[in-house]
């Protein structure tokens, strides 16, 4: 088994110990946002769609080629049980719809990848957003890569349908270089959702569907908007695992979203954000606890948790922790795709976790120290939600901050 030190970051607040220990600074976990609060869905990237055409597509184990992709053919091969590898791949392109690697009805393995898909002209088209991987069935696996992909309205990595990807030991990034104009389109940076009051224009992990993510050692990191963002559920809904795991949102946003049906875990994991570090909606569920919680803890359908995503358990046992700049968790329920009254009722299941707000990381800079990488990364949050939003919403939120000061 892996050892693991505690999370090193500077915080200056009290921490909320969810295992107990009592603190005289809690985090407003019930802070809804005004009602006419639209779904994140829907805004996301004004109606965001993924080019599903890859520079890499493989069906049924059978792989194909973009025009003058041919030459990637190196880097692919089989699997033990036949599936496609996909070992030491390196892209980079410009094109604000290039698609890396697309897998569906596959086994497909990626390892030693090192993929940067950034944008260089204006672009107003969302139906094509590339993203760095993508899969709606069967089975894909990320390793030992490092992941990039900028531009407003797209996502990093991308599950849907009935998917499973796991990610271990890699790097997760959603970038905020919207090109050389500063635009991608007009959602460009400073875009915000206005009924969550989050900021950003991208997200780095996207879960949706029926499908099911495991984060396994790995860093997922997103300048603005969203680090693990779970949304769009159907059927039985779906499932987000982190284990050993940061999630990032570096200038705003939130490190976690639990949209309804969708049911997400995690332990030993940190999330750490300028604004909100995780949201729960509707009927969705955020279960969050230490290493040694994951040991026994089992999915919905009753599967094991660290055996499904062949995790090697951590030998201490590492609390998570929630430290954000506006709300550690955040619960709403509001009547967003206007169904009507809904029986909802969101779930929080908390142990062995410090919950941390601060101002600091609202308003400052925090010097955060990942321990996937040791790298430094510095969380900023300098929303001016009156400046944003309006003066009635800039309002609201500075009474909430100095209300909740003055208490503590």
């Amino acid at each position: 088994m892996r050892k693991k030190k505690k999370m090193l970051a500077v915080f200056t607040s009290f921490a909320l110990t969810a295992a107990g220990t009592a603190s005289p600074f809690l985090a407003e976990e019930q802070n809804s946002p005004p009602q006419n609060a639209e779904a994140e869905a829907a805004v996301a990237g004004t109606g965001t769609t993924v080019n599903r055409e890859g520079a890499v597509g493989i069906s049924s184990n059978s792989v194909t080629y973009a025009d003058g992709q041919e030459k990637l053919q190196d880097n692919i091969g089989e699997t033990e049980n036949g599936g496609v590898s996909v070992e030491g791949i390196q892209l980079q392109s410009d094109d604000y719809s290039f698609t890396g690697i697309t897998s569906e009805d596959s086994d497909t393995a990626i390892s030693g990848a090192e993929i940067e898909l950034n944008v260089s002209d204006t672009e107003d088209d969302f139906t094509s957003a590339g993203t760095a991987v993508y899969t709606d069935s069967g089975k894909v696996s990320i390793s030992d890569s490092d992941i990039t992909v900028n531009g407003a309205g797209r996502y990093t990595i991308a599950a849907e349908g009935n998917a499973d990807l796991v990610v271990n030991n890699s790097i997760i990034h959603a970038g905020g270089d919207n090109g050389a104009d500063g635009n991608t389109s007009s959602v460009s940076e400073p875009a915000s959702n206005a009924g969550l009051l989050v900021s950003g224009t991208s997200r780095a992990a996207f879960t949706a569907g029926e499908s099911h993510t495991w984060f396994y050692h790995s860093l997922c990191l997103a300048d603005g908007w969203a680090a693990l963002s779970t949304d769009s559920a159907t059927g039985s809904g779906l499932e987000l695992t982190a284990y050993d795991t940061d999630a990032v949102a570096l200038n705003g946003g939130y490190g976690l979203y639990a949209d309804t049906n969708c049911r997400d875990y995690l332990y030993a994991s940190n999330l750490v954000s300028a604004e909100v570090g995780a949201i729960i909606s509707n009927n969705g569920s955020v279960t969050i606890g230490s290493a040694f919680d994951a040991v026994e803890a089992v999915t919905q359908d009753g599967n094991g948790i660290l055996s499904e995503m062949e995790a090697e358990p951590l030998d201490e046992d590492i609390p998570s922790t929630i430290a954000a700049g506006r709300n550690a968790v955040m619960i709403h329920s509001p009547d967003m795709m206007g169904e009507g009254n809904k029986d909802y009722t969101a779930q929080l299941f908390i142990s062995n976790t410090d919950m941390i707000t601060e101002e600091t990381i609202r308003t400052d800079s925090l010097e955060y120290v990942s321990e996937i990488n040791n790298e430094v990364y510095m969380v900023h949050g300098s929303c001016d939600y009156t400046q944003k939003y309006g003066e009635a919403t800039g309002a609201y939120e500075n009474y909430k901050i100095k209300l909740r000061e003055s208490k503590y």
